[in-house]
């Protein structure tokens, strides 16, 4: 992603990403759009607007219960079993119950910990493909009349599959300038699709 491109981004690469407020880009046209007007703008916004909303739907509410309230917990119940060994069955030949003995309990909540994790990773992943899907399909309707601007339209993402698990994904919505040649002929092929009725 080349930072002279003007671009809106969606979503940044941070470590509370799921946390961070889907932008109305109603009200954030990048300054370098000086030839693409107000109407065009607001139509192409409130189509997207149908799925950017939506976009990480559930993330804060599923990443915050694991990461504050059952990492802690898993923490507790690992450490836990050392102290109470330590506090209370200082005597060698007190039967340790097997519970404290061997940490099975923190060990179980471990990979449960995890099975949520991953849970909650794929609903998000899953349920943000088809928005992903839907904004690349706005963009390509809209970029006929963004060429005529001197603008292409391109939807770029990254790190948003299923595997990208450890890496913060990102979004954003890039114009690329169009040559004048290119923004020229794709005046004329558009004119003469209307022509024609195409």
């Amino acid at each position: 992603m080349t930072s002279e491109t003007p671009r809106i981004w969606i979503q940044r690469k941070h470590k509370c990403w799921y946390c961070r407020r889907i932008p109305d880009i109603s009200q954030e046209k990048p300054a370098g759009l000086i030839h693409v007007d107000a109407m065009l703008w607001q139509n192409f916004s409130s189509n997207l607007d149908q799925f950017l909303p939506r976009l990480n739907s559930g993330a804060k509410c599923i990443y915050s219960i694991v990461l504050y309230i059952l990492v802690p917990i898993n923490c507790v119940l690992l450490v836990a079993p050392t102290i109470l060994q330590a506090v209370f069955y200082q005597e060698e030949d007190e039967e340790i119950p097997w519970y404290i003995g061997n940490g099975t309990i923190g060990t179980v909540f471990l990979i449960l910990l995890s099975v949520i994790g991953f849970a909650g990773h794929w609903y998000v992943v899953t349920r943000n493909k088809p928005l992903d899907e839907e904004i690349r399909k706005v963009c390509e309707t809209f970029e006929p009349q963004f060429r005529m601007k001197g603008f292409s339209i391109k939807y770029e993402t990254e790190d948003t599959a299923l595997n990208a698990f450890s890496r913060f994904p990102t979004r954003a919505i890039a114009f690329p300038p169009v040559p004048v040649a290119e923004e020229g002929q794709q005046s004329d092929d558009l004119i003469d699709r209307q022509a024609w009725g195409l």
